[in-house]
């Protein structure tokens, strides 16, 4: 605590005075005349009369103490507030003074910052400029290898399904013309009472086929085919079990009939009924005897033509597979040859792509580490001066 200046010391209050008074421990020589109480009683009041005089001593000095402390109390708190204004002014100049500082340091780091983003972003899209060019030109270079490989491999499926239509074309037209030849088969095997049914041959029931063309093989079993119609429609015994040629059977046995009976016989109405009879029979039996080697004949052209009809039938079945694996084996070509391709293309593009977009990348790594060094320069410097 201060201690108050001399020239605001208090002056210093006389020391009050103590009566004088009779030494207690001396007593006056009792007088002969006084009794005991009476001695003792003028002791007690002598005694009281010490008390109250140190007491009004002790009240004076309380008295002169708590004056004096109070001025001192007064004089350090006068103090107190003076000190304490200045320090208060003191400080808020020195706040003054520390805030302007901070403010012209913050402009300045702010500037700094502001800075490092201009030359940051200036740095990337300088250099993203100057890579974008390349990397475009790249990039189009390879969408046009990849756009002539997509090409060639939609003209290979084209063509390879362009092929697969005909062959499916030729299969249904090859199976179309076997079904107008069965059909005409079926017309031939009609005309005597025959079936399908009695001249089909089970494809199961041929031998193993032999590897062969399968075109070809079709062709012929198809020229087989035609042939075997042919004959089994050409056949004469089967034109001659017609209405017209039994007419003319029937008439040519009555006629026989009636020369032989006419020269026996003598009754003409006789002989006319055994030309007719002759003619009936006659015409019948022959009727039956050339259906049936007419019939005997179909049949056996008629199992011909199943035979090559069944071998027909397993030629197309074959064409159809060989069709079908001749398109897959062809996709699959076409497949390779595009990856091929396409793996050549990328070989050629895709590294130099890649590297370029690793030195673009290098480079924006730099430029932001540059900039994060400098950022961080800049804050350092910030908490220094903070």
């Amino acid at each position: 605590m201060p201690s108050a200046s001399p020239a605001t010391k208090p002056p210093a209050k006389p020391t009050p005075e103590i009566p004088a008074t009779t030494d207690p421990t001396t007593p006056d020589k009792p007088a002969p005349t006084e009794t005991l109480f009476e001695q003792e009683r003028s002791a007690f009041g002598r005694l009281q009369a010490v008390v109250k005089s140190r007491a009004a001593g002790e009240a004076i000095v309380a008295d002169a103490f708590a004056a004096a402390s109070g001025e001192a109390e007064r004089e350090v708190a006068k103090a107190r507030r003076q000190v304490a204004g200045s320090r208060q002014r003191a400080a808020e100049e020195l706040t003054r003074d520390r805030d302007a500082a901070a403010l012209e340091a913050r402009g300045r780091h702010d500037g700094d910052e502001v800075d490092a983003e201009k030359t940051r972003r200036a740095l990337r899209k300088k250099t993203t400029n100057k890579y974008s060019a390349t990397l475009q030109k790249l990039r189009s270079e390879y969408e046009d290898k990849s756009w002539t490989v997509e090409s060639i491999r939609e003209a290979g499926e084209k063509e390879a399904g362009d092929a697969h239509v005909r062959q499916r074309r030729h299969a249904a037209a090859s199976r179309q013309r076997l079904a107008g030849l069965r059909h005409t088969a079926e017309v031939g095997l009609t005309g005597v009472g025959l079936t399908w049914a009695a001249v089909e041959f089970q494809v199961e029931r041929l031998p193993s086929a032999t590897r062969t063309d399968p075109v070809g093989k079709v062709e012929k079993c198809l020229e087989g085919c035609e042939a075997a119609v042919a004959r089994l429609t050409g056949s004469r015994m089967h034109r001659l079990v017609r209405p017209l040629p039994t007419l003319a059977m029937a008439l040519a046995c009555g006629l026989a009939g009636g020369a032989v009976s006419f020269a026996l016989v003598r009754q003409w109405p006789l002989a006319l009924g055994l030309a007719a009879g002759w003619a009936v029979l006659g015409g019948g039996f022959l009727r039956v005897l050339l259906g049936v080697f007419a019939k005997r004949q179909v049949r056996d052209r008629g199992h011909a033509f199943g035979v090559y009809y069944a071998e027909a039938t397993r030629a197309l079945t074959t064409y159809d597979l060989h069709v079908e694996a001749l398109y897959a084996a062809d996709l699959a070509e076409v497949a390779s040859k595009y990856a091929l391709n396409k793996a050549r293309a990328a070989e050629t593009c895709e590294p130099r792509i890649a590297a370029m977009e690793k030195q673009l990348a290098a480079t924006l790594t730099q430029v932001e580490t540059n900039y994060t060094v400098r950022m961080e320069d800049v804050h350092d410097a910030r908490a220094d001066e903070a």
